[in-house]
């Protein structure tokens, strides 16, 4: 989308199509572990539910620890070559959960786990960014619809999958999150 060129009709369309769908499964992992929080953290390492939320926290603060990282890598790095490599990574992490690592290395893995989030998600909002003609407000406004869409969604599947499988529902809800930032 940086060098003037003519593109097909409906391209553009495309594009953004394309990219609202990747935004909405990056978003299906997160959000999927909530509804499992007490089977994830509670039953499988008895710790409180306070040290459950934690679970939490802990991925934010990895991503928030990112951001510089994504702002060099966008500069340096092609959007889609990162984009695929922060999936994939953040899929195999998503993937590490489901291993019996102990309470610290959960969340160490959590936290890592992250850092992924941040660069899909910046890359994904760069290339909505310059797919999407029009003001800066609704571009980001598409995006958070999206995103949010996800989120919701997300944990109307984990949920689900708590319901239907019982304890145990956290590795269904891991196999899924890592399929869809595989995707």
């Amino acid at each position: 989308f940086d060098r003037p060129r003519r593109l097909a009709p409906g391209y553009r369309s495309r594009v953004q199509r394309l990219v609202c769908l990747l935004i909405f499964l990056s978003a299906l992992p997160d959000a999927m572990v909530v509804p499992v929080l007490k089977d994830l953290c509670v039953d499988r390492y008895g710790v409180t539910r306070t040290q459950a939320q934690a679970f939490l926290l802990v991925n934010l603060l990895g991503a928030a620890a990112a951001i510089g990282v994504v702002a060099r890598l966008q500069r340096s790095v092609d959007p889609i070559r990162l984009l695929i490599v922060a999936s994939v990574l953040d899929a195999i992490l998503i993937a590490c959960l489901w291993l019996p690592l102990g309470w610290p290395g959960t969340m160490a893995v959590r936290a890592l786990e992250g850092v992924p989030d941040a660069i899909a998600f910046g890359v994904l909002m760069q290339l909505l960014s310059r797919s999407v003609s029009g003001s800066a407000a609704g571009r980001l406004g598409l995006g958070s619809m999206v995103l949010l869409g996800g989120v919701g969604c997300g944990m109307a599947i984990g949920g689900l999958a708590a319901r239907l499988m019982g304890p145990g529902s956290e590795r269904v809800v891991f196999v899924l999150g890592a399929g869809s930032s595989a995707l």
